[in-house]
Order: structure tokens, then C-alpha cells, then sequence
């Protein structure tokens, strides 16, 4: 006989998968963008990211501010590669 799944043991598989998908979709996308880019591993280009998220703002509002601003000011092909991609980090 199986055993019947209590609510909070739906919750966390629930939970889980939820974050199972949005890893699966963030590897894609770093897959994605180094290989249009250049030949960077995952990590490598995590270096570089996480030196930048460093020195953002930690103010929310201005931090969307300064992201804006610096997609606006991208090259028409980079900014359509940023902002097509229906990126889940923007």
C-alpha cells in the first residue's frame, strides 16, 4: 500500500520541482550565452558576475535604475540578445 502524501510533503516536492525548472532554466541560459559569445565555463562567467552584482547599488529601485541605464546604453544587437532572451534574471 502506498502511503498517502501529507500536505506539507506536497508543498516541498511542489517546492522543489519549482526549483529544479528555474535551475534547469538559468543553466540554459548560461549555456546559451556563452556559446554565442566566446568559450566561457559556467563558473568563469560567474566570476565576473558576481565582481558586478558586487558593486550595484543595494537600494531595489536604484539598482533597476542603473541596470536600465546600462542596457539602454548596449549596442541595438547585444540589448535585443538581453532583452529577447525573456530572461528570468530581469
Amino acid at each position: 500500500m502506498k502511503k498517502k502524501a501529507t500536505q506539507p510533503e506536497v508543498q516541498r516536492a511542489k517546492e522543489r520541482e519549482k526549483k529544479r525548472k528555474q535551475r534547469k532554466k538559468i543553466a540554459g541560459l548560461l549555456k546559451k550565452t556563452t556559446k554565442s559569445s566566446s568559450k566561457v565555463s559556467p563558473q568563469t562567467f560567474g566570476k565576473p558576475l558576481s565582481r558586478a552584482k558586487k558593486h550595484l547599488p543595494k537600494c531595489p529601485e536604484r539598482k533597476v535604475q542603473v541596470l536600465a541605464k546600462m542596457v539602454q546604453d548596449l549596442s541595438p544587437r547585444k540589448r535585443k540578445a538581453v532583452v529577447d532572451d525573456r530572461n528570468p534574471l530581469i
